[in-house]
């Protein structure tokens, strides 16, 4: 199963394309490990992974609709959690027209 499909589904608005991506850096800064690096994505809460990771900030998906496509938008998440120095990706908020992953990294 494609891991975005389970949070693209609780986001139920209509209309056109054209979602916006923000970084939020907040943890300690990293270097970026480019724009394409490998990426883990864990299903686990915020209170779990920050026993286990350093939390290094998330990545806001606002206006996102049903016309945008899950793999783009992963692509998207991929790209500012490697920038932030990323190596694991959870959950973190879902509603309305927009998605929000930690980013986090070991050690």
């Amino acid at each position: 199963m494609h891991w975005f499909r389970p949070s693209l589904a609780a986001v139920l608005l209509a209309g056109c394309g054209g979602y916006t991506v923000t970084p939020a850096p907040e943890g300690p800064t990293l270097p970026s490990r480019g724009d394409e690096c490998s990426v883990r994505y864990e299903h686990i809460t915020y209170d779990q992974a920050s026993t286990r990771y350093r939390y290094l900030g998330s990545v806001l998906l606002t206006h996102v609709s049903s016309d945008d496509h899950p793999d783009d938008l992963e692509k998207d998440v991929e790209r500012e959690a490697c920038r932030m120095g990323g190596e694991v990706v959870t959950p973190f908020a879902t509603g309305i027209g927009f998605l929000q992953f930690a980013v986090w990294r070991s050690g």
